[in-house]
């Protein structure tokens, strides 16, 4: 049977405003399809312990963040064009401090903090890449959370 009254569309919906994902607090990520309070809890607890995203790639570092969710955060989040990251001063950082990072293990921060008393201060990725059990691909991630000592 066929009528013909009209769907009701419903004109409540609002679009959510367009934020900064290295602003947000939890209450704003919930509002994204998939987000609870579990997982904008982990993206707030990252981002803090990284020193704020620079690129939406870090977003799948986030445990059990799942791709589709992520599609669907960039619908309206955005990560601040030359946004820079808190900045680790490498040459005065603890070990507990600099492996509380989580792109270096403790392993990794105890033997920067070993080379740094041995060899002094760090000028460039140069200087860090001499560190044992740094790779490349350690240092690139690193890097741009990395203020460095400048010569005098």
């Amino acid at each position: 049977m066929v009528t013909n009254e009209t769907a009701h569309v419903r004109s409540d919906i609002v679009a959510l405003p367009a934020f900064d994902i290295n602003k947000a607090d939890t209450s704003i990520l919930q509002t994204i399809n998939g987000i609870g309070s579990v997982l904008s809890n982990r993206i707030v607890t990252f981002r803090d312990k990284l020193g704020g995203f620079i690129h939406k790639s870090q977003l799948y570092e986030v445990y059990n963040l799942d791709s589709a969710v992520i599609e669907n955060l960039f619908d309206v989040g955005f990560i601040e064009e030359g946004f820079e990251g808190r900045l680790i001063d490498i040459n005065t950082i603890t070990e507990e401090a600099l492996a509380a990072h989580p792109y270096l293990s403790w392993k990794q921060a105890r033997l920067i903090i070993a080379y740094r008393d041995q060899h002094g201060e760090f000028y460039s990725e140069d200087d860090l890449m001499k560190v044992y059990s740094l790779t490349e691909t350690d240092l690139i991630r690193i890097s741009p959370y990395i203020q460095w000592a400048t010569p005098n």
